[in-house]
């Protein structure tokens, strides 16, 4: 027999039940919300499923969903409830190359820098993404915590370096593994160039003074098709935050050049309204929260100048690897150099005549990705 006090408790909580499921009336479901499972000694459990497609390609719901994934397991990293993160692939059937390197990287942090405990769930994944899995090294560094660069495999993990290391050893692996030690000196020349200016970019213009300048990369060889992709990455403070163009470069620039006529256009749109030329070169130099530039405008305007970064008087050297870059992209028929930096992409294709496509990313990303794409020939 239910007394009055036992029924008021049950009538209130119908009532919140109620009022529960007419919030939850209109909501849509989604699996891949991160989930606290639950709790011992004080230590929490997130649980991520990793999207169906894990890609960062397109512009759609995919790119969306994979940011927020990234982010989320960013914010994991300041919260002392969460101790240790699950990371489910049971529903991907797509991951591709700069998204897996994106998240090894934000992995490692959690795990080197946050003492966080990160496993993951392959089970049911297709062959692809199981191989894509295993030679990205993501699973090693979560059953070891902590990142083992190897060169000695027949493919060449996610190398995770700080400053200067590793770039010859990258460069030899290119050279011995993937073209068995008969790539051309002239060849040889332009990868070492196009590789060591892209890490020695992260070293001396994405971080801070007082941080540690780390970067990520893959490389990955697609022998069908005869494709090397390379992709680099920093989680420092992005191109558009570190951009401090040099006013007698931008002076010295054609604007009769295909080039300059795109950027020409991409800073009428920023600026709203027709500018002259003279204009343009004074929004070029003048970056200020007063005459702001979207972030790919930014990127394309450093890329054209070939001053990358932040410039000075032990700097001016830097910055050109982008030109070494381009050249191996335009002598692939296939090839393909991509530019993502916090808000902004740039996309150049193959073909010097055509300029390239530039983006505002639906959600930014953190620091700077570079991928590109080279024809061996062997």
């Amino acid at each position: 027999m239910i007394n009055k006090k036992q029924q008021l408790l049950l009538d209130s909580i119908g009532k919140k039940r109620h009022l529960e499921t007419l919030k939850r009336k209109n909501r849509k479901y989604n699996p891949l919300l991160p989930k606290v499972l639950h709790k011992w000694d004080g230590d929490g459990v997130l649980f991520i499923k990793i999207p169906k497609y894990f890609n960062i390609y397109d512009m759609d719901e995919s790119y969306i969903q994979s940011i927020q994934i990234i982010e989320t397991l960013e914010n994991t990293a300041t919260n002392s409830d969460i101790h240790k993160i699950i990371l489910d692939f049971s529903m991907t059937k797509t991951l591709k190359a700069a998204t897996i390197v994106i998240l090894f990287a934000t992995v490692e942090t959690l795990i080197t820098k946050y003492q966080k405990s990160v496993k993951l769930i392959q089970k049911g994944v297709p062959n692809f993404v199981s191989k894509m899995i295993s030679e990205s090294g993501i699973d090693k560094l979560c059953h070891n915590q902590v990142p083992i660069n190897c060169f000695s495999e027949h493919f060449l993990p996610i190398i995770s370096g700080t400053g200067g290391n590793y770039r010859e050893q990258i460069v030899d692996f290119i050279m011995q593994r993937i073209y068995n030690n008969q790539m051309t000196p002239t060849l040889e020349n332009k990868y070492s160039s196009a590789i060591q200016e892209a890490i020695l970019n992260v070293s001396a213009h994405a971080y801070t003074e007082q941080e540690e300048k780390q970067w990520w990369v893959k490389c990955s060889y697609i022998r069908k098709t005869g494709q090397l992709f390379l992709v680099i990455y920093d989680r420092g403070i992005g191109i558009p935050c570190s951009y401090d163009p040099d006013e007698y470069v931008i002076d010295s620039l054609d604007f009769s050049n295909e080039d300059i006529q795109k950027l020409l256009d991409i800073l009428k749109v920023d600026s709203d309204h027709n500018i002259t030329i003279e204009q343009a070169k004074e929004l070029l130099k003048n970056t200020d929260l007063n005459n702001p530039l979207s972030d790919q405008a930014i990127i394309y305007s450093s890329m054209i100048t070939g001053i990358t970064r932040r410039t000075g008087k032990e700097e001016q050297k830097h910055g050109q690897g982008s030109k070494s870059i381009k050249e191996l992209v335009k002598s692939n028929e296939q090839g393909i150099l991509w530019i993502y930096s916090n808000k902004g992409l740039v996309k150049y294709g193959n073909s010097s005549s055509t300029p390239p496509t530039i983006y505002e990313l639906p959600r930014p990303i953190k620091g700077t990705l570079i991928q590109w794409n080279i024809k061996v020939t062997v």
